[in-house]
């Protein structure tokens, strides 16, 4: 199975979804079964959405679970049955949650919150060459949801928990598979992502970016929304003007500290309030560097320069041109903090550390190796005296990829489960399946292995 890359500097998110506004912006929301029907205009587009919920309209960390689920299922290639088969460890990782108990409940009651939810789309679900889609039917994000639950499967009983390491399966509604398919997505810089905070602010996040394009594709540098129009965007509910300017305010200044907002501008007149929202140029330097420049009198047209075209050297430059200014009489300090940016090479720099000769990094190398098995041992234990859940989440990775297409998904399910309950170890499992690949008998066990799940 292929893995989401963690570390890939952007995000993937189906815009259509995104633009409808179905996630709300607040943190809250009621667990009841809510009904909701918004229409409204965001930069000359029309969007006519109903929207019925038993759990309660998707809030919060919501959008996070939304977007991880899309990206894993990108990076299992797209599959035709819409299926992403997962872990609620590895979807809870992508999507940017802390590893704790609270998340994995969290998770629990946001899968559950999406796919309890079915929309009703009569304007605005664009087709990628800008059609619009004009036949009203019900839709779903997730049509199918499977998972292994530890207590009571009771979702709202305390205690019961998804099992971490356990297979999680999720099926995408059909129309936001199609549309990932065909590349009607846009991009969530992972940076942005992981620096922002609070849950409403990555919500506006996802949506500006929905909204922010024009149809080629072009961004545009402001969007400017009527109040009224962008609180059913924002999924904020009654037309009370000054709750939801409180309510955009703290995420507006998120987004601004993150840099990717220039500034938010309110205009009320009358009984109309508009937003106007500047996006920052993603080019531009980092303020912060350039004010550190200017203050140590370097002219701020040149700092804005420095910081766009040398970015990784400005704090070093200024801590060096500190350092040799208290030992030296330095007239232009400006000037001369310039001239460290663009010429490192004529000052004086600190010593690196001397190299270490070849003979003492092999010594070092096999230290460390003799550390690692140390360790690999020591876990090999730990999961011998563990419990078979704790094994199971160890092991299924590797079982994953031994049996990747050898078993039925019948078959797979039969093994999780006996693994779970004890019936079976995995850890005597994976041992087999390694020796069997050494003595080159894999297929062998493989192949008894199926007899005995069958």
């Amino acid at each position: 199975m292929k893995k989401l890359k963690h570390d890939h500097p952007v995000r993937i998110d189906e815009r259509n979804s995104a633009a409808l506004g179905i996630f709300s912006m607040l943190s809250r929301s009621s667990s009841e079964r809510q009904q909701w029907h918004s229409q409204f205009t965001v930069a000359g587009r029309q969007y006519d959405v109903s929207g019925e919920a038993a759990r309660g309209r998707p809030h919060g960390a919501d959008v996070n679970i939304m977007v991880g689920l899309e990206n894993l299922f990108q990076a299992q290639g797209c599959p035709a049955d819409n299926f992403v088969h997962t872990s609620a460890n590895e979807l809870r990782e992508a999507s940017l949650l802390a590893a704790n108990g609270r998340n994995l409940q969290r998770l629990r009651e946001g899968l559950d919150r999406i796919w309890e939810t079915s929309i009703t789309v009569t304007r605005g679900w664009h087709l990628p060459d800008g059609r619009t889609l004009a036949h009203v039917h019900k839709t779903r994000l997730i049509n199918d949801l499977r998972y292994w639950v530890q207590g009571d499967p009771d979702p709202t009983a305390a205690g019961s928990v998804m099992v971490p390491g356990a297979t999680l399966s999720i099926q995408l509604g059909a129309h936001l598979a199609d549309s990932i398919r065909a590349g009607y997505t846009q991009n969530l810089q992972l940076e942005i992502l992981r620096r922002i905070e609070q849950p409403p602010a990555r919500t506006l996040y996802r949506l500006l970016e929905a909204h922010r394009y024009e149809p080629d594709g072009t961004p545009r540098e402001e969007l400017i929304v009527d109040l009224d129009n962008w609180r059913h965007a924002c999924g904020l509910g009654d037309n009370r003007r000054s709750r939801h300017l409180r309510t955009l305010e703290q995420p507006h200044e998120e987004l601004i500290a993150q840099q990717y907002l220039q500034d938010v501008t309110v205009d009320e007149r009358g009984a109309r309030t508009t937003l106007h929202y500047r996006f920052r140029d993603p080019d531009a330097p980092d303020p912060a560097l350039v004010q550190l420049l200017m203050g140590e009198g370097v002219a701020q047209s040149a700092a804005t320069q420095l910081a766009r075209q040398y970015p990784d050297r400005i704090e070093a430059s200024v801590r060096l041109s500190r350092e040799l200014q208290r030992t030296s009489t330095i007239r232009r300090r400006g000037a001369f903090t310039r001239d460290i940016v663009e010429h490192p090479e004529k000052y004086p720099w600190p010593e690196l550390p001397a190299p270490v000769p070849a003979t003492s990094r092999a010594q070092q190398a096999a230290e460390q190796r003799a550390r690692e098995e140390e360790v690999r041992e020591q876990r090999r234990a730990e999961l011998a005296a563990a419990n078979p859940q704790t094994q199971w989440e160890a092991n299924a990775p590797a079982l994953r990829l031994y049996l990747k297409g050898s078993l039925t998904a019948t078959q797979w399910t039969t093994l999780e489960g006996d693994c779970l309950s004890g019936r079976r170890s995995s850890l005597e499992l994976v041992s087999a399946l390694v020796a069997a690949q050494a003595n080159l008998t894999l297929q062998s066990v493989i192949h008894d292995l199926k007899v005995d799940l069958s």
